[in-house]
């Protein structure tokens, strides 16, 4: 309620400000006057200073007060975000700490932000209190230089010459180099990164610097697999970022605490090792991109791994390989019914299109058959483009199919946009009920030679961007009344179509001179029933 009335107050005295005092005479002053009654302070002084200065500068609306000077103590600058075009408050003859202005400043910076303004009104402080003007990329670390400064009264960055900050907040001490007499720089209990802390200590060795206590090695908390790795495998080194590849090869090593923390490591081996998969799983979430890690081999999933070695998303080996249940069943009938038990075996049966397997709401499961060619579900429920990511590491998968989908068909952009990124193997491509796709984008996918847009509401411009897919043979465009022609699929330098079906009770009339052009120039076209031409 307190924002409400902050915003409603400042835009009703704004647009005082608009007011002509000639022409709107004493009725505007008046109503200035109760707005200026309406505003909330937490500090009497403020009040009064504020109320004194409208008085003798004769300020009849917000845009006059641009500065303020208060000469006695207060305790809140609660109020001031009332007034938009106020730049600043004079504070230097009010005796106030420098740590008070310092707080000062960073409420009216808060104020500024929940109201949205790009400036904050500013503080004109006493000169001893300059180290409240240092600005620093990390607040954190700011407050600890600021603290420090006030607690060493030291008169100008040439007098610092030690720095101790231990907030585990600070993630950051970039600007610290601006102390160019320091000697000793204490950051152990923070996290500021491992190679900039060290980064820092090699640019300026004048320096002594106490790196965070995460950046050194022997401070992690590790477990005694990882210990005993370190002690044959990281023999000499100190710091984390000196760490660049490790080998952990002993058979009893199952357990990775602490291994995350290494963060400078570029390439990690722990192929002989016996990691449990689902801890091995969860592990190799943990760890940056930039490293390349050859997991336990027991680990990965080659064709002859069984049914039951595959992990479960749950990370219980108990549950259903899938977490939709509808596509469990479909997984039960297609392949487990049949006797296939690998891994290898599941190419191209998980074709759910049956209608007792509609509405699908979740691909997850999906991920860890890593040798699927094609997987079909008709009418999925999947809430969103994001569950498409379960596809993304099929390289072996080129035939998709996940048509009316509810909601997902109304992102036909999304979709497309995430396909031509991820999922650029396709061969065959089924998106009927898809609204608003920029068809253009597919030709992300080099190798794809059928197309179903069926019920997609295509344009001509759809059309011709279809048209010009280059592998493109084979396109289902039925249902679609808006576009106009079919003549683009002749109209290409290189001709790739091989069939046009619009068999569909819905399509634009007068399509026969089309027609008869695609078929005289080889082309199929595979018509609905209903649709009679000369």
């Amino acid at each position: 309620m307190k924002l409400q009335k902050i915003i409603f107050l400042s835009s009703a005295l704004a647009a005082l400000a608009g007011c002509n005092e000639d022409s709107e005479g004493s009725a505007t002053t008046e109503v200035f006057d109760q707005l200026l009654a309406s505003v909330e302070y937490d500090d009497a002084n403020l009040k009064a200073c504020v109320e004194t200065t409208i008085a003798e500068q004769g300020i009849t609306n917000t845009n006059q007060l641009t500065s303020l000077a208060c000469s006695t103590p207060i305790e809140s600058v609660t109020g001031l975000a009332y007034f938009k075009e106020l730049e600043t408050i004079d504070l230097s003859g009010a005796g106030l700490s420098c740590a008070t202005l310092d707080g000062f400043d960073n409420q009216l910076i808060a104020d500024a932000a929940m109201l949205g303004d790009a400036t904050a009104i500013k503080t004109i402080q006493q000169e001893g209190c300059f180290y409240n003007y240092l600005e620093f990329a990390d607040q954190s670390f700011r407050q600890c230089v600021v603290e420090q400064f006030a607690e060493n009264g030291w008169a100008s960055t040439d007098e610092v010459t030690n720095l101790k900050c231990d907030d585990i907040n600070i993630l950051s001490m970039e600007g610290v180099e601006i102390f160019t007499n320091l000697a000793d720089l204490d950051i152990e209990a923070t996290a500021v990164n491992c190679v900039a802390a060290s980064a820092f200590a090699q640019e300026f060795e004048a320096v002594s610097v106490s790196s965070p206590a995460v950046c050194i090695i022997d401070n992690i908390d590790m477990s005694d697999d990882v210990a005993a790795c370190l002690a044959t495998g990281a023999a000499g080194k100190e710091f984390v970022v000196d760490l660049t590849s490790l080998t952990c090869d002993s058979p009893e090593f199952t357990d990775t605490k602490g291994l995350e923390k290494l963060t400078s490591l570029t390439e990690l081996v722990l192929s002989d090792t016996n990691i449990n998969c689902y801890d091995n799983r969860d592990f190799e979430n943990s760890l940056l991109d930039t490293v390349n890690y050859s997991k336990p081999t027991s680990c990965i999933m080659t064709e002859e791994t069984p049914f039951e070695d595959v992990l479960r998303a749950s990370g219980n080996p108990e549950d259903p390989l899938f977490a939709d249940p509808i596509l469990q069943a479909c997984f039960q009938e297609k392949v487990l019914d049949m006797g296939l038990t690998t891994l290898g075996e599941v190419t191209n049966q998980l074709v759910c299109t049956a209608k007792e397997f509609k509405f699908i709401n979740t691909f997850q499961g999906i991920e860890e058959f890593i040798y699927i060619t094609k997987f079909h579900a008709n009418g999925p429920t999947i809430p969103s483009v994001d569950d498409l990511n379960y596809l993304v590491d099929l390289e072996n998968l080129v035939d998709v199919n996940f048509q009316f989908a509810n909601p997902l068909k109304d992102s036909g952009k999304e979709v497309v946009e995430f396909i031509s990124q991820n999922l650029t193997q396709l061969t065959h491509l089924n998106i009927n009920g898809f609204k608003g796709a920029d068809y253009s984008l597919l030709k992300e996918l080099p190798n794809l030679q059928e197309l179903k847009a069926m019920g997609n509401l295509l344009s001509d411009a759809d059309i011709q961007a279809i048209a010009a897919l280059p592998q493109l043979k084979t396109v289902f465009i039925g249902n679609n009344t808006k576009f106009t022609s079919l003549l683009p699929f002749i109209n290409q330098e290189a001709i790739t179509i091989e069939t046009v079906n619009i068999s569909h009770k819905n399509y634009p009339a007068n399509l026969c001179s089309d027609i008869a052009q695609l078929e005289a120039s080889g082309i199929e076209v595979v018509k609905f029933n209903t649709l009679t031409c000369p």
